[in-house]
């Protein structure tokens, strides 16, 4: 991933599309590029799919906030991104898509990505930086599962955990800004809910679950280029209740 805005993930994936050849079939180039398994070809691919076509768009809310000037009128790159899935068959071959984006429409998505990250403070995230997150909050996730914490406590911290793991299997659609949000909320709701809080500074999982999430906090931050979610955080917990 070179950028982490919606028009340098569209990028990767028009750029990872046109690499097969057109008589490919659709759904096997969909699944090498969103890294679906064989057994996944269904709904999983209809949902990546379905945010793949929002890229576009949301490249455009985001060159309108920095770059106005380019998106009245629509710049053509994104017409013909949004007619290429429109007009796509996925039951068929790649090339009733990859047919409808031409080098020049990969080079002016290039330009969109660069132009947004630009001047930016986000950085990029290497995908063995998320690996080592996402394994170590299911690994969390699993002893919270077997654990003997109150029901309403081990329901909030699972749903936490799973929300910020599918963010970051989610990555390559939606960058690194749910996963923040997934982080910002759970260290959020100890500031509400006391008994949440007390299973987070008093007790030994509850620790290592805080210690995940601060690391977990600290590396999006860098990626969304925010202040330190995770000191806050530690300031909040640390608090008077």
């Amino acid at each position: 991933m070179q950028y982490d805005n919606p028009a340098g993930r569209l990028l990767e994936i028009l750029i990872s599309v046109k690499q097969h050849p057109r008589t490919t079939e659709a759904r096997e180039v969909w699944r090498k590029v969103f890294g679906l398994p064989g057994s996944e070809m269904g709904p999983a691919l209809s949902a990546k799919l379905g945010k793949a076509m929002l890229l576009s768009q949301q490249a455009l809310d985001l060159l309108a906030e920095e770059h106005p000037e380019l998106v009245d009128p629509p710049p053509t790159w994104a017409q013909q991104v949004s007619s290429a899935f429109q007009t796509h068959n996925v039951h068929g071959a790649i090339e009733s898509f990859a047919n409808n984006i031409s080098n020049d429409t990969i080079a002016n998505v290039r330009t969109a990505a660069v132009l947004l990250q630009k001047g930016s403070t986000r950085k990029v995230l290497t995908l063995e930086e998320l690996r080592v997150v996402r394994d170590d909050l299911d690994a969390l996730l699993q002893e919270v599962l077997a654990g003997s914490q109150p029901p309403e406590i081990r329901l909030y911290i699972c749903r936490s955990l799973r929300k910020i793991i599918a963010a970051i299997d989610e990555y390559q659609l939606t960058g690194a800004a749910p996963i923040f949000e997934g982080i910002e909320q759970a260290f959020g709701h100890a500031g509400v809910d006391p008994a949440y809080r007390s299973f987070l500074t008093d007790t030994e999982l509850g620790a290592r679950v805080l210690s995940a999430l601060s690391a977990a906090g600290n590396l999006m931050t860098v990626a969304v280029g925010m202040p330190q979610l995770a000191h806050f955080a530690t300031l909040l917990l640390k608090a008077p209740a």
